[in-house]
């Protein structure tokens, strides 16, 4: 019997056939970015009833048409599963769609993954192999189906084109693939290459390579690399350049260090992309620049497909910064953190269930304190530019003054209010550049703790909890405002408690 309070985190389907992958020609291939008309397969009823909600890509349903009228009989019977989804074979979208029901292993550690093949190749990817050997028995769906009695549905921890929470779901994920990442990159300064890489070809990154390697930075093929090796790369290593490509992904996967800094070299001028969205879990100091230009006409269509070339003096600027620790300007042609806020209360129901789980096996002893997130809210927010549009003409080596506190009030019975206030004040030459005041508020819920005060360990895990929120609001303010959130700005939230 699974507890109740998992309920808002799982679908539980009875008696169902998984069923592999058909690629049905009589279907026009409807492909739009959403959903792909000729494939049919994926999760059936007894009946050969389609159920869509296995399925979840760009942030939807995937409404498949393609699905045979009925199922070949199957050929194995599993009593209890946990489905982990299609298997794509793409690193990114293998990353990102395939891995985003592995976190729910924590809570049901002795039952098997079914995955169902994307496509009909036999043999997996070694990093597909690597990866999913953390998470236990895997079963494929290739050519035969597979009937379940009870199958586990678990909340997807990240979607394409939605924002991912830092906690929930997408945070027990990383802690899941925590310990088996090393710390060979730990400190150094890596060039991530796409030489070898036939899509979307810079024509000119040997120059530019060379220029990395004359100012001390590594060249690193990250293909060559197992999946752990990778995602210690960006979980340790001290500066991070590269292009856009899927080796980025891997980022949703580790536990980059606050002191990581990262330059992410760009095409795009309005980013509403996947990769955009691996800011939204990533600790450390994160610039996308716009320093790839296409090279010939190309197809408009097809921006991921033709060839570029960097411009490899903005390019050298902008790592040269970082090597000088000064990258706290703001200029045009940079664009930092942008997540809306709003996407923090989406989540917040992700994050109370997440909080509130409790292992499947094993009792729970009812005297120790008992931490359970409710909600989380900004309750006041306050933001002054006193001489724009001025500011914004100049280049202005700012100077911070931060002020940070912490308070908490009983609401009622066992419930608290926890609040973190942050003061912030950029000036140049005493003049103010802007002042932000942020209150992040969060309401939670505390059992059995008879040290009820600011240092309790109870009122630690309410400001740890509030703090990576605190801190995407205030970059997400500062860059709406026509800023970016200062390294300074980060580290003093970072170190606060």
């Amino acid at each position: 019997m699974i507890d109740s309070e998992l309920n808002s985190q799982f679908e539980i389907l009875h008696n169902v056939i998984c069923a592999p992958i058909l690629h049905r020609k009589d279907f026009e291939n409807t492909y739009d970015g959403k959903h792909s008309g000729s494939f049919g397969g994926g999760l059936y009823t007894e009946e050969n009833v389609f159920i869509p909600i296995g399925v979840t890509r760009y942030g939807q349903e995937c409404l498949l048409n393609g699905h045979p009228e009925t199922i070949a009989a199957p050929t194995k019977y599993i009593e209890k599963a946990i489905f982990g989804g299609y298997l794509f074979e793409e690193f990114g979208h293998f990353i990102i769609e395939s891995t985003a029901r592995l976190w729910v292993k924590k809570y049901f550690p002795d039952l098997p993954f079914i995955f169902i093949q994307h496509k009909n190749y036999a043999n997996l990817y070694t990093y597909q192999i690597e990866l999913l050997s953390i998470f236990g028995t895997i079963e494929f769906v290739n050519k035969e189906p597979i009937k379940v009695g009870e199958l586990i549905l678990p909340t997807c921890s990240m979607v394409m084109g939605e924002s991912i929470s830092h906690d929930g779901p997408s945070k027990i994920l990383r802690e899941l693939i925590k310990p088996n990442i090393g710390s060979e990159f730990s400190g150094r300064q890596i060039y991530i290459t796409r030489k070898n890489i036939n899509k979307r070809k810079c024509i000119n990154e040997d120059d530019f390579e060379k220029e990395l390697i004359a100012l001390g930075l590594e060249i690193i093929s990250p293909e060559n690399l197992s999946i752990v090796k990778q995602i210690d790369l960006f979980s340790n290593a001290k500066l991070i350049v590269g292009l856009l490509g899927s080796a980025w992904h891997t980022l949703l996967l580790g536990t980059p260090q606050i002191d990581c800094k990262r330059i992410y070299l760009d095409f795009i001028d309005q980013w509403g992309d996947t990769y955009k969205l691996i800011e939204d879990v990533s600790d450390g100091y994160f610039l996308r620049s716009k320093c790839l230009f296409a090279e010939g006409k190309g197809d408009a269509n097809k921006a991921y497909d033709i060839e570029y070339k960097i411009n490899i003096d903005l390019a050298l600027t902008e790592v040269k910064k970082f090597l000088t620790n000064n990258a706290t300007n703001h200029e045009t042609q940079i664009v930092s953190r942008s997540i809306e806020v709003k996407s923090f209360i989406l989540n917040d129901e992700l994050v109370e269930a997440a909080a509130s789980f409790e292992p499947v096996n094993g009792s729970i002893d009812e005297s120790e304190p008992k931490f359970e997130n409710i909600k989380t809210y900004i309750k006041d927010f306050h933001l002054e530019v006193p001489d724009a549009p001025n500011v914004h003409l100049n280049t202005f080596e700012m100077e911070f003054k931060n002020q940070i506190y912490a308070d908490y009030e009983l609401i009622k019975n066992n419930l608290f209010e926890a609040r973190i206030v942050l003061k912030i004040s950029a000036e140049y030459e005493r003049k103010i550049i802007y002042y932000l005041e942020l209150e992040q508020a969060g309401i939670f819920q505390i059992i059995n703790d008879i040290n009820i005060n600011l240092e309790s360990a109870s009122f630690k895990k309410c400001f740890v909890f509030l703090k990576p929120i605190l801190r995407y609001n205030v970059a997400d303010a500062l860059q709406r405002s026509g800023f970016v959130c200062a390294p300074e700005i980060e580290k003093f939230i970072y170190n606060f408690v």
